[in-house]
């Protein structure tokens, strides 16, 4: 009799161990996942889920409008630097009109183009934001008479002045950048496009 008691007993204890050693590893498991949610919501926070693809469509507009002006240079001896500050303040307009047909005509929708990006263009959104204008005024306005002001400096031969302008305008299209992706969430490429050729402005004056 006290054998099978002790054996009972036994048993008992064997399965109260493996019962501690499952709710251990259930405990450890449901830890590990908890510590992996909030790294990955951390690495969201810190790396925008737009960042890869705002880096993709931003290098292959860069290196589209370099060659552009290789060919314009090779063609028609245009210098570089001239041919990006054209194309901003051309690019600078565009974004002004869309900015307005958005405001006055409810029925307007931007044309999307067939670059990289195209599928999660969100140009509508980005232009009609509260950070695309300041003090009432639209940001592409005001980079359309930076770009008349540049190209007025580069006739005149002031590359300082020019420098100047650009590095101003490289920082504020960069802090845009950085709002269209982290807080709009949404990718504008006529105005990825501008940040590009202020890339390139900046690359050929330094």
């Amino acid at each position: 009799m006290s054998t099978r008691i002790a054996a009972t007993w036994s048993d008992i204890r064997r399965r109260a161990r493996e019962r501690n050693i499952e709710r251990e590893l259930l405990f450890n498991d449901t830890r590990k996942s908890v510590i992996l949610a909030y790294l990955s919501a951390r690495s969201r926070d810190r790396f925008p889920a737009l960042l890869p693809e705002f880096l993709k469509v931003i290098a292959g507009s860069m290196i589209g409008f370099w060659l552009i002006a290789v060919a314009l240079s090779f063609l028609f001896s245009a210098t570089p630097v001239y041919t990006y500050a054209v194309l901003g303040l051309v690019f600078s307009l565009q974004a002004t009109y869309y900015k307005r047909q958005l405001a006055t005509n409810p029925e307007f929708k931007v044309k999307r183009c067939n670059c990289a990006g195209a599928r999660r263009d969100g140009t509508e959104s980005v232009l009609t934001s509260s950070a695309s204008t300041i003090l009432g005024i639209p940001n592409s306005l005001l980079g359309s008479v930076l770009y008349a002001v540049l190209l007025f400096l580069l006739y005149r031969g002031d590359a300082g002045a020019a420098l100047l302008v650009t590095i101003a305008a490289a920082l504020v299209s960069g802090y845009l950048a950085y709002v269209m992706v982290a807080r709009i969430k949404a990718l504008c490429s006529t105005c990825i496009n501008i940040a590009a050729l202020n890339a390139l402005i900046l690359w050929s004056l330094m």
